[in-house]
C-alpha cells in the first residue's frame, strides 16, 4: 500500500496544482477547530502531523457547495503498514464563471516518542486562478493517553517561488472524554489562529470552537464556531451522519450569522480498509 501512495505521490506532484482554503467536511462542521483532532484525511490541510494520530487506511471522497462554488476533493492516507505515515489530497474548486482552481498536497509524518509525539510535514502544489505557488507545511501534534491533544502547525510558511500566500500559523487543543469516561462520547476542540503570520499590521486573527457526541456509538452531532476576526465574519455549522468499522458518511451545513444568504452544504464518504 505505501508504494502505491508513494508512485501516486510522484504523479500528484508532477501533474496537480492548488490551494485549498475552506475544504473538509468534518473540518467544517467543527468549526475548523481541528489541529489536534485529526478524525479525518482533511487534517492534511490544517496539520499534517495529524495523519498518524489514528491507525488506518481510508480513502475519503468530499463534495462541498460553497457560495455556489462546486468543491471535490479526494484524499487517501496510510497510517497503518508501518510506524510512519503518508497521504495524498487533491482538491479541485469550480466556482460559476470563474478560473477553475485545484491543489495536490503530498504529506508525511513521523513519531518522535512512541505514540505521543508527532511531527509532520506537507508538500503543496498549488494553482490559484492560474497562479502557481509551491508551498510547505509543518505540524506537531502531542496525543496523551489521557484525552488531551495538543497542536501547532504552520501552513505555507515555505515557499520555493517567488510568489507567496500569507502564511498562517495555529495551535489547537482538543480533549476527548471518551478516554476517561468511557460510556461518553464526546469532543470538545479549540483552535486559535493567525492567517496573516508575517504581517506587520495586521495578523489577521481566527477562533473556532467545535463539539461532536456520538449517539449509540454510530450518529455523529457535531457543531462548529469560527470567528474570523478582522473581517468580522461570525460562522456557525453543523454536521451528522453515520460512523462505522468500515465506513463513515458525513453531512454539513454552514451557515454565515451575520449575512443570511451566505450558507453552504456539503457531504462526505469515507472507507476504512
Amino acid at each position: 500500500m505505501k508504494n502505491i501512495l508513494i508512485i501516486l505521490s510522484i504523479f500528484f506532484n508532477m501533474n496537480i496544482s492548488a490551494y485549498i482554503s475552506q475544504s473538509g467536511i468534518r473540518a467544517q462542521s467543527l468549526g475548523k477547530a481541528y489541529r489536534s483532532l485529526a478524525l479525518s484525511n482533511d487534517i492534511i490541510l490544517y496539520n499534517p502531523a495529524g495523519i498518524l494520530k489514528h491507525k488506518k487506511i481510508s480513502l475519503d471522497l468530499d463534495y462541498h457547495n460553497i457560495n455556489s462554488s462546486n468543491n471535490m476533493m479526494i484524499s487517501i492516507v496510510d497510517s497503518k503498514s508501518t510506524d510512519w505515515a503518508i497521504g495524498i489530497l487533491y482538491d479541485l474548486q469550480l466556482p460559476q464563471n470563474k478560473l477553475v482552481s485545484h491543489s495536490a498536497y503530498i504529506t508525511s509524518a513521523i513519531p518522535l516518542i512512541n505514540d505521543i509525539l508527532f511531527f509532520g510535514t506537507s508538500l503543496n502544489y498549488l494553482n490559484l486562478k492560474n497562479n502557481n505557488f509551491t508551498s510547505m507545511d509543518f505540524g506537531l501534534l502531542l496525543d496523551t493517553n489521557t484525552g488531551l491533544s495538543l497542536a501547532a502547525s504552520s501552513n505555507h510558511s515555505f515557499y520555493f517561488t517567488s510568489r507567496h500566500l500569507p502564511a498562517n500559523m495555529g495551535i489547537g487543543i482538543s480533549y476527548d472524554f471518551h478516554k476517561i469516561l468511557h460510556i461518553t462520547q464526546i469532543l470538545i476542540a479549540i483552535d486559535w489562529q493567525m492567517n496573516d503570520a508575517f504581517s506587520e499590521n495586521d495578523l489577521k486573527h481566527e477562533l473556532n470552537f467545535g463539539v461532536e457526541y456520538i449517539f449509540l456509538e454510530s450518529f455523529p452531532l457535531r457543531v462548529g464556531y469560527n470567528h474570523v476576526n478582522y473581517n468580522n465574519e461570525k460562522f456557525i455549522s453543523f454536521g451528522t451522519g453515520f460512523v462505522a468499522s468500515t465506513i463513515d458518511f458525513d453531512l454539513l451545513y454552514r451557515q454565515n450569522i451575520l449575512l443570511g444568504k451566505e450558507r453552504d452544504f456539503g457531504f462526505s464518504l469515507k472507507l476504512k480498509f
